[in-house]
């Protein structure tokens, strides 16, 4: 374990080590848009986040030993300072002392993390190779930082009496799932033990993790209070996410779906998806080496977590199909009491939900006196409007995608102008 005490002042030193890699000013020399580089913008916020999830100091101190790693690797010097500045050549190795100071305290758990990845990506693929400690760096911060923007750990089943392994083996088949209501089920009866890692529908993604007496999963469905459908909440940004880049965390969601331009029909072409019909990523050494790398971080920091969660305070997740008996042929009607709930529908969430600046919630508020959720109960996925003036329900029309022409729908939203968009209901 390393205290934060001390990895703050390695980091200072870093910085001060580094300043901002500026020709005729600084130290040595750096461009940080090479994302074998840094520029260390906002390290603060991610180092706040790591120490949230990680009380150990690992996860941080990896990711400064990268920093150190890019600093030597990837900095230039003047040759006019080496060959003319007394001292320079003696305190580019300050850099050096910074790496050792460091490694004091993280070389050993760093160590046993670096063996226990190596034997797992073998176990895969024997043609995958070791990973590398700036690999293991950024992909378990980013592990990290999808747990802290939208990954939600549910317990399917959790027996305290049995205790859970060190490390969860992974499991190298990708299944491939409907809904997330079907993998959770299938995890409960059907998957063996270990780490699985679930396409659910088109480009959907979760994780469980099934130990005996323990078994839980990580998804980011959501239902979306404008619309009522389950939906994944990703964090803008995953477009980056083959860079190995120092700077910025990003999820590292596997991209089930790729689109590519099909130049078949001439010069124009056209986008089409693959893999959303054909599964054909059906073992996990298919997908890209830093989402497996990834997912096996997910599956260390989910495993701790179930490990050290007390069972007195898990809830387990329920579908409505095991609610109900499982032999039942009685037409009597049941009372069922889930262990969940749900958020009450209110005009007042739905409203926040949308938003808005000062400005319309200013002009918008007074328009909706008298209406109630009931009215705009957001059922369906077709658009309909509602006029502000009459209260009275209008189509909205769309220039793409519409029959009409773009002078017609432009005319026809002209004279709808105030109107407020919700959905169909029924």
């Amino acid at each position: 374990m390393i205290t934060t005490e001390k990895l703050d002042a390695i980091a200072k030193r870093l910085d001060d080590y580094r300043g901002n890699g500026t020709r005729g000013k600084d130290f040595i020399l750096f461009d940080g848009r090479d994302h074998g580089n840094y520029l260390a913008y906002g390290f603060a916020d991610t180092a706040a986040m790591l120490r949230r999830a990680d009380p150990t100091g690992l996860s941080e101190g990896m990711l400064l030993d990268a920093m150190i790693e890019a600093t030597i690797t990837h900095s230039t010097v003047t040759l006019s300072k080496v060959l003319r500045d007394e001292g320079y050549v003696a305190k580019l190795a300050d850099i050096l002392e910074i790496k050792k100071a460091l490694m004091e305290d993280i070389s050993e758990p760093q160590a046993h993390l670096m063996d226990y990845l190596a034997s797992t990506l073998a176990s895969i693929s024997a043609d995958m190779g070791a990973a590398t400690t700036r690999e293991v760096a950024i992909c378990l911060r980013d592990a990290i930082f999808s747990l802290e923007k939208g990954l939600t750990l549910r317990w399917l089943s959790c027996d305290s009496s049995i205790p859970m392994a060190t490390h969860v083996p992974i499991c190298p088949t990708i299944c491939k799932y409907a809904d997330i209501a079907a993998f959770a089920e299938a995890l409960r009866h059907e998957l063996p033990f270990g780490s699985h890692i679930a396409r659910i529908g088109t480009n959907n993604t979760a994780v469980g993790i099934k130990q005996p007496g323990r078994i839980a999963f990580l998804s980011a469905f959501s239902i979306c209070p404008q619309t009522g459908q389950i939906l994944e909440q990703r964090v803008s940004g995953s477009c980056n996410s083959d860079n190995l880049d120092l700077d910025k965390a990003i999820e590292r969601h596997p991209d089930w779906v790729t689109i590519k331009s099909d130049r078949t029909a001439g010069l124009s072409g056209r986008m089409i998806a693959t893999g959303a019909e054909s599964h054909k990523l059906n073992h996990i050494s298919l997908i890209p080496r830093d989402r497996i790398i990834w997912f096996a971080m997910l599956t260390e920091m989910a495993s701790q977590m179930m490990s050290t969660t007390d069972p007195t305070t898990v809830s387990l997740a329920e579908s409505i199909t095991k609610a109900l008996p499982f032999n039942s042929t009685a037409n009597l009607p049941m009372v069922i009491e889930p262990n969940w709930t749900v958020d009450e529908l209110s005009l007042e969430g739905l409203f926040a939900s949308l938003q808005l600046s000062e400005w319309e919630q200013r002009f918008l508020r007074p328009a909706l006196d008298g209406i109630t959720i009931a009215d705009i109960l957001p059922i369906g996925e077709n658009i309909l409007a509602m006029r502000l003036d009459t209260k009275k329900s209008c189509d909205w029309p769309a220039q793409f995608g519409s029959t009409m022409g773009y002078s017609e729908a432009e005319n026809l939203k002209a004279t709808a102008s105030g109107s407020y968009r919700y959905p169909r209901r029924g």
